[in-house]
């Protein structure tokens, strides 16, 4: 039989026993001029495509739901044959071995057929009793060329049935069907050969398959259709793949199909907002913001991106391991996004959003100079009844305010930055300098008496949900004061009885009152706010509001990062400043291992910014008792 006959049975043919047809003998003499566009496959009345559409059983328990399960593997195999008849038909000066070989994998398409067709059967289900749907029709029979093709089928839909077939082989024999169970081997036995067959087309015509190429090629199909719910490494290995392309497959994931949220991580948005549009962070504070640029991933969904540096395959695939299902990362805006979802909203932001076609961006109403202004801070802050804080507009009235040990930081600013503290009232000529300049460039100044801080806290908000406390943590400081952590155990494990016990209803007057104020002023979306217990009189005090910030804090961070631990298991996140954050991070590696108790991380150090692409600070997630105690934590004692 010429191929092209063939083919012409298989495409157009309105029995079964047309997409059954056989042949001895496969010549090639007479390939055709070229078929243009097909609307849609001749098929049995039963099969044709509809507009009804059937959901795949979930529970495979029952016989009649194994058959309407292999009737969808019965459309996906005949959709297949189908597919691959057009792109012979379609692509008459194809290389002679490409027609040949795709020809043969045809032939063994419509073996399977008759194998799931054959215990479709014999479960009971008739063919035609499910919906057939038209999704890899509309995906594929555009392709005009046949190395695209090969992308898309052999290297894409097929890739992906080495996840699915074996799977469902699992599925089929957790239930008892062991003859499906056979049925689904075979069937992946054979599509390693036709991933194999996909490499060997492909690497002919353009060189080793890469992850980076292969996107390219199938765009602007998600390089997530390109596996299934339980990932095989081996058979892609054994298809011919290399590893780095296995990997960059396992630890990828994207969106499939719809546009994406867009995480920013701008930690210098305060700054941004005080100098405006032209404002250039300093080079450490850059640095600080390219090394935290993946806190965002723990914020975003697997189907988001997110803009950082590509990270480095052997980072990503430690966190696929530890149950993370990362975003993808590009420094390069996608072409549409559903949403920008910033640290917090700035100029930068706004200059973002103009060269991308989006839906929305995440930004708090009204301007972002009134909620940063930490002005705000100081009348909340006085409205809950503490009235520690002052403002001063002029350097005379700083000055004045100035009395023992003291602190002055800017109305703008964030993580310690812009602050000063003056022991015993002492101001020197730097100190005067330092006042006339913030002055100057914010027009005003937040005095307050120094406390030494007992005990610092992070109370995490979403303002806009009816209950706006989504948790709280207490903060890791170092000797400076400056944040290097959280605690994500029990923030009040050692107060003392009656403190404990009034603990978390302090905590929640704080996040109500200033929720409230927050939305009052018409912002919705994540805030913080920093408070500590310091000690007065030989006891325990509160100061209750310290910082409102009316965006993203590390805090959010650290609250998604808890839901991976073990339930009960003590942790902690903690940033540190590494000369050689690569050496670190493979030290980390080999004295702590992760260790999971199912998908939850039981012990070891799990880094969670990447080392690779580090120049100065790595952030590890710290997990179990051992590992905790190993890495030597500030700790204050006990509070009474």
């Amino acid at each position: 039989m010429e191929i092209s006959a063939y083919a012409e049975r298989i495409l157009f043919g309105a029995t079964l026993a047309d997409k059954r047809v056989a042949f001895d003998r496969l010549t090639d003499a007479r390939p055709g001029p070229g078929l243009g566009r097909v609307e849609a496959p001749g098929r049995p009345a039963e099969l044709a495509f509809g507009a009804a559409r059937a959901d795949f059983p979930k529970n495979l328990e029952p016989d009649e739901a194994r058959g309407r399960a292999l009737h969808f593997f019965v459309n996906h195999e005949l959709l297949a044959a189908e597919l691959m008849a057009l792109v012979l038909l379609r692509c008459p000066g194809a290389p002679a071995k490409f027609r040949m070989g795709l020809a043969q994998t045809i032939a063994e398409e419509q073996r399977h057929l008759t194998l799931y067709l054959d215990r479709m059967e014999a479960l009971g289900v008739s063919l035609g009793e499910v919906p057939v749907n038209d999704f890899f029709w509309r995906t594929l029979s555009g392709i005009d060329d046949p190395i695209d093709f090969v992308a898309a089928m052999s290297l894409g839909f097929e890739q992906a049935n080495l996840d699915f077939s074996k799977h469902y082989q699992a599925r089929f024999a957790e239930v008892g069907d062991h003859e499906t169970a056979r049925v689904l081997t075979e069937v992946y036995e054979d599509e390693i050969l036709h991933v194999r067959r996909g490499v060997r087309w492909y690497e002919e015509a353009l060189g080793t398959v890469t992850f980076e190429a292969h996107a390219a090629r199938v765009a602007p199909m998600s390089m997530m259709r390109v596996k299934g719910p339980a990932f095989d490494e081996d058979g892609r290995l054994r298809a011919g793949l290399s590893r780095a392309y296995v990997d960059a497959v396992r630890t990828f994931a994207g969106a499939k199909g719809r546009a994406p949220r867009w995480f920013v991580f701008n930690a210098t948005a305060e700054e941004e907002v005080l100098h405006g549009k032209r404002y250039t962070a300093p080079e450490a504070a850059r640095a600080l913001e390219a090394d935290l640029a993946w806190v965002m991933a723990y914020l975003a969904s697997p189907t988001d991106v997110m803009r950082a540096a590509p990270p480095s395959w052997g980072f990503v695939r430690s966190l696929v391991e530890a149950g993370f299902a990362p975003p993808a990362a590009s420094e390069d805006a996608p072409a549409e996004v559903a949403e920008i979802v910033p640290w917090g909203a700035s100029p930068r932001i706004d200059r973002l959003a103009e060269g991308v076609r989006f839906e929305g961006v995440a930004r708090p109403e009204p301007d972002a100079r009134d909620l940063y202004d930490k002005r705000l801070t100081v009348e909340l802050s006085h409205a809950f009844g503490e009235r520690d804080a002052a403002v001063a507009t002029d350097l005379d009235a700083a000055l004045a305010a100035i009395r023992g040990d003291t602190i002055v930081k800017s109305i703008y600013g964030a993580s310690g930055r812009n602050r000063r503290r003056f022991v015993d009232g002492a101001v020197d000529a730097n100190g005067r300098g330092w006042l006339e300049h913030t002055l100057e460039r914010a027009g005003a100044v937040i005095v307050e008496p120094y406390e030494a801080r007992w005990r610092d806290f992070g109370i995490v908000l979403q303002v806009g949900r009816k209950d706006p406390l989504l948790d709280v943590f207490e903060l890791l400081v170092d000797a400076r004061g400056a944040y290097r952590g959280h605690r994500l155990s029990a923030p009040h494990h050692d107060f003392d009885r009656p403190l404990r016990a009034d603990f978390y209803a302090h905590v929640r007057r704080i996040a109500e009152h200033v929720a409230a104020a927050l939305a009052a002023r018409g912002y919705r979306g994540p805030a913080g706010v920093d408070a500590f217990v310091t000690r007065r009189d030989g006891r325990a005090a509160w100061r209750s509001i310290v910082d409102v910030n009316a965006r993203h804090t590390m805090g959010h961070v650290a609250r998604a990062l808890k839901a991976h631990v073990a339930p009960k298991t003590k942790a902690v996140w903690w940033h540190e400043p590494s000369d050689d954050p690569q050496a670190r991070a493979a030290a980390l590696r080999a004295a702590h291992p992760v260790v999971m108790a199912g998908d939850k991380i039981a012990s070891g150090a799990l880094v969670t910014t990447d080392p690779e692409r580090a120049q100065r600070t790595l952030t590890v997630l710290w997990v179990g008792d051992a590992a905790i105690e190993a890495a030597a934590f500030p700790h204050a004692g006990p509070v009474v």
